[in-house]
């Protein structure tokens, strides 16, 4: 029989054994992919709400999508317009909107990855 954990008030006849493989059967299950889905299209639509509008072309193109990712589950939210790049991180002539991160932190979502916004020289005479 397993090593666990007694039960409070069952005098140790019930014993609860975490299961090792919990964290990987959650992240791959349909539940969590239903949950991540529905929280990449609500901040899609907020970003959709922070988007510029020009054409509306970007606007329009902003997805939240849930993806198989090695066997998990990831939410991601993203624009599938050419210039979508330069909306988000900006250019060395434009401020950046941070549009898809400001729609994910509006829901509540972690971002995950560390984004720069400023365009400043590097030490080396780059720009990054």
């Amino acid at each position: 029989m397993a090593e666990g954990v007694p039960v409070g008030g069952t005098k140790g006849r019930i014993r609860y054994v975490p299961n090792p493989a919990a964290p990987r059967e959650i992240e791959a299950s349909l539940f969590m992919k239903v949950a991540l889905e529905s929280a990449a299209k609500m901040a899609a639509g907020r970003a959709k709400d922070f988007a510029p509008v020009d054409s509306g072309d970007y606007r329009d193109s902003i997805v939240g999508e849930s993806v198989d990712v090695g066997g998990r589950w990831i939410g991601r939210v993203w624009a599938k317009d050419w210039k979508s790049g330069w909306i988000e991180f900006g250019t060395v002539r434009e401020q950046a909107h941070a549009t898809l991160r400001r729609g994910c932190e509006a829901v509540g979502l972690r971002v995950r990855g560390r984004m720069r916004y400023k365009w400043r020289p590097s030490s080396r005479g780059t720009w990054y």
